[in-house]
Parts: C-alpha cells; structure tokens; sequence
C-alpha cells in the first residue's frame, strides 16, 4: 500500500480567528467551533455569530463537502459539512479540508482520520503541554492511503452502512437504560403511594444537625486515589455516591474531622442542574480521604425517629423533589444552589419508623435488581461503542 500526505491531495486551511472587533462587526454570520464538530456529525444547537468581511466570507465559507477536524480538544475529531446551513463560516479551532476535484473524498478520509485518532497517532508523547493540539503542518503530513477516487468511495460507504447500523443499536440500548430509569422511578412511586395518609414534617425537624462542607483551594486532578481531595458535584448522584470525583487540595493541609467522608453518613448536593440539586447518597464506607465541599451537606438524622434508608428514597418523591426545584436559585440551568434554609422546610411523609424500615429494605431489594439490570445493558453499551475503532481498523488493516 502507498500513502501520500494528506496536503497533497487536499486545501487544508484554518479558520478566522476570533477577535473583540469580529464580535462587534456589522456583518454578523454564524461560525462553528470546535464543540460544533462531533464524530460524523455536528452539534448545531449552540452556535455563535461573528463578523466576516466580504473577502473572509469568500475565504472562509463552507461548501457541501468540505470536511471540518478539530485543531484542539481532542485533536483529528472530524465530519463532513453537507450544507446543513447556509451562510456559515469556521474560526481557527477548526481544520477546513477541501479535497481536490477527482483525487480525494472526504468521506473516506473523515474515516481514515478518526481510525488515526483511535490509534493515537495525533498523541504527542513529548509534549510539555496538557492541552491537545493537532497543528496544520502535521496534518499536511498525515499520510493516507494512495487509492483511486472509485475505491476510496465504494470503501466509504462500506463504512458509512456499518457504522449506521452500530448507531442504530446504541440508541436501542440507550433507549433500554431511559426505560430503566422510568422503571426505577415508577417502582419507587409504587412502593411510596401509600405515604399520602401519614403526616408531612419539615426536613429540619428530622435533624440533628447540618455539617456544612468548606470551600478550598483545589487542582483539577488526584495523582492518585489515596490523596487527600474534596468532593466535586459529580460526587453525588441519585444513589451512587462517587468518591473518585474529587479536586486535590492546594498546598499542606491538616483537615478538620467534621470534613471527612464517614460509613453511613447522608450527603447531599447542594449546588448542582436542576434536576441534581438536592440529591442524596450515604457513604457506604469511611471515606477519610475525601472532604465535603462547600457544595455538599452532611445531614445528620434524628434516627429515633427516621431511618436513613427511607429518608434518602423519601427525598427523591415528587412532593420533595418539587419543594427543592422551586427553592433552587441561580440563572443558569447548568447550576442551581438550594439554601440549608430552604433545604430545611422540604416536606417529608413520616410513618412510624418500623413502617419506614420496612419501605427502605423493599427498596433496596428493588435497587439491587434495577443495579443489575442497568449493568447488564451498560456492558452491551460499551461492547457496542467499541464497534467503531474495531471496524475501521478492520477495514484499512486489509487494504
């Protein structure tokens, strides 16, 4: 097999770069960036606007067919452009490649490019920077495989059929894991109908106390599971606590032992999307590693009168799910905080305790079937989206 580089068979041109006068310019058009441009497809529902001159608009325009690579993020990620709108331009995030008549397609070579990024070929090793970067000279150099125009369609849309099938299974398994999820929910409300009849009490008359979690100077990442870090948000989802979400903390620090994560402790999100704000977990184990963030509350229950078990399913009804969505503030959708205040007054059924241990363990008997189940099609969802590397490898291995 002859390989030729890939500048010599396409016009590889970065796009505009964006500027304080092109945000302000007069002649406004949508442009894509680098989070537009998915694997064989593009992401259409944020897009920005800046402003293209008459000669950049000649410049930088997209045509059906240019196929657009990702300088940044994750290097070589690519899609060919069908003219899926009109009037839309690229800044310098984005590689535009524009075959040469009768040479090259554009659909084999988006393939061939991603079977590159699987292998890793973009990586670089010796880099002294975290951030990805795919520079234009190195990809005029990529080489790729010397095929006529006849063969390097016909092998493109092999591909194309393949991989839409491989699509067409991971939304049916995706659609599996949602229906898991109504049934959990479904099941939970089943289990709880009956709460309407018993008496509704302030969260707060449930409590002990609140430990509050305490704001610190963190890196991004762990080096290793065993340092010491405090909780991110993604540490407490509904029913799954994640201790290995977590920030390192910045310098030396002796933590105090109201911070540490303990067996059987109650946490709960108190900033996070609406729809995880005021989510609830107990810590299955102690944690003494990992600290509660100024975003997470440590409840301490009153267990002569309420069983931690009920109390983390009774905070996921819709009446205390509706308390904590309407009191959560903040103008972004992306993160709402709910006050220990109004966190406080969330209503909650209290039946008599040996009732609430008794809806606990059917509970938790239904979790632990609903666990399994979502593994098991987990496992299929991951089989499936290891289909791609595993197809385009098999095909350009036998050419």
């Amino acid at each position: 097999m002859n390989f030729v580089p890939l500048g010599s068979i396409a016009e590889i041109q970065l796009g505009k770069m964006l500027s304080p006068a092109a945000k302000t310019g007069l002649y406004q058009s949508t442009y894509l960036r680098n989070q537009n441009v998915q694997w064989g497809r593009f992401d259409l529902s944020d897009l920005a606007t800046m402003d293209f001159s008459e000669r950049e608009r000649q410049k930088f325009e997209l045509h059906p067919g240019d196929l657009l690579i990702c300088e940044g993020g994750e290097p070589g990620r690519c899609a060919v452009w069908n003219g899926e709108l009109a009037d839309c331009y690229y800044q310098k995030a984005l590689h535009r490649l524009r075959p040469y008549t009768g040479i090259a397609d554009s659909e084999f070579l988006a393939y061939w490019i991603r079977s590159q990024a699987l292998k890793g070929t973009f990586e670089d090793q010796n880099a002294k920077t975290t951030i990805a970067h795919l520079p234009l000279v190195r990809l005029e150099q990529l080489p790729v495989p010397d095929l006529p125009l006849e063969e390097q369609r016909r092998i493109a849309s092999l591909i194309k059929s393949q991989l839409a099938a491989v699509e067409d299974a991971r939304q049916a398994v995706q659609t599996q894991l949602k229906e898991a999820a109504l049934l959990a929910n479904k099941l939970r409300d089943q289990a709880m109908m009956d709460l309407d009849a018993f008496r509704r009490v302030r969260l707060e008359d449930l409590l002990q106390c609140i430990d509050a979690g305490k704001s610190f100077q963190t890196s991004e990442r762990l080096a290793s599971e065993r340092e010491l870090g405090v909780l991110k948000v993604s540490a407490v989802s509904w029913g799954e606590f994640k201790p290995g979400e977590a920030k390192a903390i910045d310098g030396d620090y002796t933590p105090d032992d109201r911070h540490r994560i303990r067996k059987g402790d109650v946490i709960v999100s108190r900033a996070n999307t609406i729809a995880l704000v005021g989510a609830v977990v107990r810590a299955e184990r102690d944690y003494p590693q990992r600290l509660l963030s100024d975003k997470t509350l440590r409840l301490i229950l009153d267990t002569m009168q309420c069983d931690p078990d009920y109390f983390v399913e009774a905070l996921r009804l819709p009446e205390a799910r509706a308390h904590i969505e309407a009191n959560a503030t903040g103008s972004s959708d992306s993160m709402r905080n709910i006050s220990q205040g109004a966190l406080a007054a969330t209503p909650i059924p209290l039946p008599e305790i040996h009732e609430q241990r008794r809806l606990a363990k059917h509970m938790q008997a239904v979790n632990q079937e609903l666990t399994a189940l979502r593994a098991s099609i987990q496992t299929r969802l991951d089989h499936i989206e290891q289909l791609p590397a595993r197809l385009l490898a098999q095909v350009f291995d036998a050419l």
